[in-house]
């Protein structure tokens, strides 16, 4: 078909290291590989750190609910240290206890108080430790994301610097019409120069078939007994001598 990619040629220079594009190409294969890798574990290390903050987390969020419980107890106990102060208060004013008793309740609903604002204090310490990791995870895909992103700009940028290289040490002969290939010269590492007949196109009529080809044949007079009108005839081609 027209256009289609027929040959390739390479035309690195040569030197004590090889060839100049297969260098430039190894060096680019190993910088991607390295980006590659670099991509991997940064995603392995993101993972590893998401679940390491999420199990925080839910450890957290369940010592906030135990917490929770606790802190109803606690305030259950403060309203009874409450109400049986004020009992016992009563109780003194008509002189069925004594005042140092009345002191025993207060000093049980003081502590009972103290215990609960120790209860609510954890529970504020616990809720700006669990705000602090779920920021911690916000930032942590973020700048996790970003790393990535990055990276793979990288890669596309090499991405790009493989096919330019490859494309400046590689010359690419396309078909410049529908035909088909004949009498191709060279073979796969053949060296080449310039102005060279590397291959010949028999390109197709306007219907999409191939043209008839006219051969002149010429044979000595003793054979022409042999030959006759509508004979088929073999033609063996020189440059394919195992083809007729």
């Amino acid at each position: 078909r027209a256009n289609e990619d027929l040959l390739a040629i390479k035309t690195d220079q040569l030197t004590t290291a090889g060839e100049t594009g297969s260098l430039v190409a190894e060096s680019l294969r190993m910088k991607r590989y390295s980006l590659e890798s670099e991509r991997s574990a940064r995603e392995i290390q993101e993972e590893q750190q998401e679940q390491s903050i999420s199990g925080r987390e839910q450890s957290t969020r369940i010592q906030l609910q135990q917490l929770d419980d606790e802190l109803a107890l606690q305030t259950r106990r403060v309203e009874l240290a409450k109400f049986a102060t004020a009992q016992y208060s009563n109780l003194a004013a008509s002189g069925f206890v004594s005042q140092f008793q009345v002191q025993q309740k207060e000093a049980e609903a003081v502590d009972a108080q103290a215990k609960l604002q120790a209860v609510l204090r954890t529970k504020t310490s616990l809720q700006q430790i669990l705000s602090d990791l779920i920021y911690e995870r916000k930032t942590l895909r973020s700048q996790s994301h970003s790393e990535i992103a990055g990276l793979l700009a990288n890669i596309n940028v090499v991405d790009q610097e493989i096919a330019e290289n490859l494309a400046k040490h590689r010359i690419v002969i396309k078909a410049p019409s529908a035909g088909s290939l004949s009498a191709v010269t060279i073979r796969i590492g053949d060296f080449v120069s310039a102005g060279q007949t590397l291959a010949t196109i028999i390109p197709v009529t306007s219907g999409n078939t191939m043209p008839t080809i006219e051969a002149q044949l010429y044979a000595p007079s003793r054979t022409v007994g042999f030959i006759g009108v509508g004979q088929t005839v073999w033609i063996r081609y020189s440059a394919f001598p195992y083809e007729q």
